[in-house]
């Protein structure tokens, strides 16, 4: 199951398919969830947008990114350390 926000492209990821919680995820702000199911849900959705660049392969882990583009935060970071 997939949620997903409005804001930063943020989602979570909850995994369903019995798998255990890794030993080592990767960093992710809001963790790496698993869950099960008790009965049945099946949901169907078609998203078509030429614009957008990416693609979701099934049977896969999402992972987070970042746009550091015009990014000017890390210079005011280092300076208050």
């Amino acid at each position: 199951m997939v949620m997903t926000y409005e804001a930063d492209t943020t989602f979570r990821q909850i995994c369903t398919d019995r798998r255990k919680h890794p030993g080592n995820p990767q960093p992710a702000w809001l963790g790496y969830s698993v869950g099960k199911w008790e009965g049945h849900m099946e949901v169907q959705a078609t998203i078509d947008d030429p614009k957008v660049n990416q693609r979701l392969i099934p049977d896969t882990d999402l992972m987070e990114t970042y746009c550091s583009e015009n990014e000017e935060d890390a210079a005011h970071l280092a300076a208050a350390k």
